[in-house]
């Protein structure tokens, strides 16, 4: 009897092969790996290597699928390849997991940071994941730890890791693990009269949120017995009451006029005094979400909220906060009923807290309020509590008691004589008292590579870049035979064209200095506190670099005009950055409030009086 279809010819019951391989664009080099690992746990479960090399073959090409299969066919295979598991495996990892970018890699790695949200479980096995392929060897563990430090998004957890002393990989690991789960049940456990809120997070309607029963043809949620929300509301479309307008079985009943929504708003502070309930629950609401809760509402004002007297109706005056951060105006019950004014009903229903702490909203008023002598119609949300009254963002706005400021310039100090006397030159420089020789594995071998062909459209602007490097020293014309020979690539660059050895045979037997670079967390963490910033940027950074006469003969590229050797470090070389940041460190070590990142140099001082910025930026130019 023939086997199932969906099943592969000797498989062990029970065991499936894995899905087929698909063939997508996305990180094909990821998905191929995890596909491989489950057919190799596959093949060992099944005992597949006992079996002829032919049947390890088929069963291989049944599992993988008919996309994978059409990229086989496009292999050239022998007969003797076509039956060899192994180099068919080859072939499809030569395909899907090509030799990755090193550098590439390692920058993907260094700008890695935990997500807003991210568990730091995630954040560790990205990170784990990404360090695999950037070739670190034995400064794996340090690098990894040191991502660990500056890449959590809580500065709690970082200054805990920083007070640290002889922080190990593993303690790291440890703190930050426990850290977050200490935070986990802190939260859990907080049940105070004051709570502070870092962010929001939708409401869940008890229809959403309850499992009790099935669904209620009167609200359509889910409830407790006798407990439904609908008793004693009125619909919308037949006037009747006892169920709501999505429940109403009316024939009259108006299609298509129904909205529900959910729309968010902010308030940033809400003092209260004593439970009330909810008048009604409608399938129809806005949620207001609260930052804070406070009881007492004597509690003494902050000196430095912003406040405005506002007259109600009947002359009765009102210190109100101005709050940007909410985007409602509140007014307490009491005062409301004072200007005599009629509360109507309200779409906005309850104001939520983060830790779902809700407070009942009673209605809504619009009142004339005199506010600088201008009479204008002022809308509020009402609620039955002893709260402070607040005017939200927008009428603020609209009553011009704030004013939103993009940018704000202060004049700079008059420079010195010595300041203006600062010579800054034009032009390419030059490191004082460097000079890189590169170092190769060896027993080295290197290809002698002729010229590429350069299109005839841009020949002449190439040749005019080549004889401008050579007027300023990066290149030079050579004769002599040197030992290795690189191609020449064009690269363009806002809009001009970069000539560029392109020292793919270099970089393979080159030897790395692993010179750490500095990141964005690192420099972050440097300049906490400080305001007024300069940046400096070395005008093609690499090639104020010199290079010794041995590294020139190495860096020779072949051109239609003919060769070419650098006597600076060339834009992709993969020891260049390293070589170029251990440079710059030598150069700025010891200079105060300086910050640097390969070719960029980074002043900060807290105050513009500052005299370490000006003495700074005078030592970093000289």
């Amino acid at each position: 009897m023939p086997p199932p279809e969906d099943e592969v010819v000797g498989a062990m019951p029970g065991i499936r092969p894995p899905k087929p391989l698909v063939i997508t664009s996305d990180n094909m080099a990821n998905a191929w790996k995890l596909w491989l690992q489950q057919f190799d746990w596959y093949a060992v479960a099944n005992k597949l290597s006992r079996q002829p090399p032919e049947v390890q073959v088929a069963v291989f090409m049944a599992s993988i699928g008919a996309d994978a299969i059409r990229i086989y066919n496009t292999f050239s295979l022998t007969t003797a390849q076509s039956k060899d598991l192994q180099v068919i495996k080859d072939k499809f990892a030569a395909k899907f997991s090509p030799t990755p970018n090193e550098s590439y890699v390692r920058y993907q790695f260094f700008k890695l940071v935990q997500r807003e949200g991210e568990s730091f479980e995630d954040f560790l096995t990205t990170a784990e994941t990404d360090i695999k392929d950037c070739g670190f060897g034995t400064l794996e563990d340090s690098l990894l730890r040191d991502k660990i430090v500056f890449g959590v998004n809580n500065e709690n957890v970082r200054q805990c890791l920083l007070e640290e002393e002889n922080l190990t990989l593993t303690k790291a690991i440890q703190t930050c693990k426990a850290i977050e789960e200490a935070t986990k049940q802190l939260s859990s456990m907080k049940n105070g009269d004051s709570k502070q809120v870092d962010a929001v997070k939708r409401r869940e309607s008890a229809a959403d949120s309850s499992a009790f029963g099935r669904e209620c043809g009167r609200c359509g949620g889910k409830h407790e017995r006798n407990k439904c929300p609908a008793y004693g509301q009125t619909c919308k479309s037949c006037k009747k009451k006892g169920h709501f307008f999505a429940k109403c079985r009316s024939k009259n009943r108006t299609v298509g006029t129904r909205r529900t929504n959910y729309s968010k708003k902010k308030v940033n502070e809400i003092h209260h005094d004593e439970e009330t309930n909810v008048h009604s629950v409608e399938d129809e609401y806005e949620t207001l979400y609260v930052n804070e809760i406070r009881k007492n509402r004597q509690q003494q004002v902050q000196s430095d909220d912003w406040t405005e007297n506002i007259k109600l109706m009947n002359n009765i005056n009102v210190n109100m906060k101005l709050d940007t951060g909410a985007q409602c105006n509140v007014l307490p019950l009491t005062l409301a009923k004072e200007t005599k004014a009629k509360i109507l009903p309200s779409r906005t229903k309850r104001l939520v807290t983060f830790s779902n702490d809700v407070i009942p909203v009673y209605g809504e008023v619009e009142l004339q309020c005199t506010v600088r002598r201008k009479n204008t119609p002022i809308k509020f949300v009402v609620v039955n509590r002893t709260v402070r009254p607040i005017l939200g963002k927008h009428a603020c706005a609209s009553l011009n008691l704030i004013k939103r400021v993009d940018l704000v310039e202060t004049p700079p100090p008059p420079l010195t004589d010595d300041e203006i006397k600062i010579n800054i030159f034009r032009g390419l420089g030059c490191a004082k008292n460097f000079e890189y020789d590169i170092e190769l594995e060896e027993n080295a071998e290197f290809k002698i590579h002729p010229p590429r062909k350069i299109p005839h459209a841009i020949k002449d602007q190439v040749k005019q870049e080549l004889d401008r490097m050579v007027d300023l020293g990066v290149i030079e014309p050579i004769t002599e035979p040197t030992p290795a020979v690189s191609p020449l690539v064009i690269v363009k660059r806002n809009g001009k064209l970069r000539p560029c050895i392109d020292p793919t045979d270099i970089n393979r037997v080159v030897k790395r200095r692993h010179y750490p670079l500095k990141t964005f967390d690192e420099i972050a963490a440097n300049v906490k506190g400080s305001k007024y910033f300069a940046k400096l940027d070395c005008e093609r950074g690499f090639w104020q670099a010199r290079v010794s006469n041995r590294t020139s003969k190495y860096l020779t590229v072949n051109t239609p005009w003919g060769r070419y050797c650098f006597k600076r470090v060339p834009f992709g070389l993969s020891s260049a950055p390293e070589v170029f940041q251990q440079m710059m460190q030598k150069i700025l070590d010891g200079i105060p409030n300086v910050q640097c990142s390969v070719d960029d140099i980074l002043i900060y001082a807290a105050t513009i009086e500052a005299e370490c910025c000006a003495d700074s930026m005078k030592q970093a130019l000289d």
